[in-house]
């Protein structure tokens, strides 16, 4: 249940006392089963094969670049109205963020415009769904498929909705979601990739638990998050009514 009130933090009720509880008493607080839990729930609920539980969604972001093997010089086109982490996380890879501008009615990225800035070292373009609602995704996945380039969806700020009954998240060859206290789906902080590609999601696993041979991370989503994301789920639909 959301708080009405300013700041407008969510409200914790029952059902997430006795997750966390649970967790409490399992003495497992590292990743686990609950996690494992929520990623399956979570991957069913947006419409994709699979799902990742990260730390954050900056963290999401980064891995989502590394697992497309975005690196020096690399450009990726990105939204000039999102937050800070849609593009510094190109600059952890020491990539080039280009920026693309927006359009009025959906504040996304503009299709036309990421066409524009596109160059031979185009190697992801990054859209964010802002506010709720989604940006032209149908037109800017043409652009990405016509210059055979994958499509990252930034569903942080959007989180349940929708485009002719598919989940926005589901459209991109990966997307990721924010699960901070000020969003749709609040664990306090967390982060969620979602992808359909075996080899994107076996990688990204890998490199988020110091898994890879590859330079890997800490990455990891705690069971707390898990937990209280499993909750989450159950409410989200009604929360978005509010």
């Amino acid at each position: 249940m959301k708080n009405k009130k300013w700041p407008y933090w969510p409200e914790y009720g029952e059902d997430e006392h006795q997750a966390v509880d649970r967790v409490i008493k399992s003495n497992q607080l590292f990743a686990d089963k609950e996690v494992k839990l929520f990623e399956e729930q979570f991957a069913n609920f947006i419409g994709t094969k699979f799902a990742i539980g990260v730390g954050n969604a900056t963290q999401g972001l980064h891995l989502s670049l590394i697992a497309l093997k975005i690196g020096i010089g690399d450009e990726v086109i990105v939204t000039s109205y999102s937050w800070i982490s849609t593009a510094s996380c190109i600059l952890m890879q020491n990539a080039v963020p280009v920026f693309c501008d927006i359009e009025l009615i959906s504040l996304g990225a503009c299709s036309t415009d990421i066409e524009k800035k596109i160059t031979e070292n185009t190697k992801a373009i990054i859209i964010t769904h802002m506010f709720g609602y989604p940006a032209r995704i149908n037109n800017i996945l043409e652009v990405g498929k016509k210059f055979n380039i994958p499509v990252i969806e930034d569903s942080s700020h959007a989180f349940g909705a929708s485009v002719s009954n598919n989940k926005l998240g589901s459209f991109g060859e990966i997307s990721v979601f924010s699960l901070h206290q000020r969003k749709s789906l609040p664990v306090g902080d967390g982060g969620i990739v979602c992808t359909s590609n075996e080899t994107i999601r076996d990688k990204i696993y890998r490199l988020r638990s110091f898994g890879d041979k590859e330079l890997s991370y800490n990455y990891r989503m705690t069971e707390f998050a898990g937990a209280l994301g499993q909750v989450g789920l159950r409410k989200i639909d009604n929360d978005n009514k509010i």
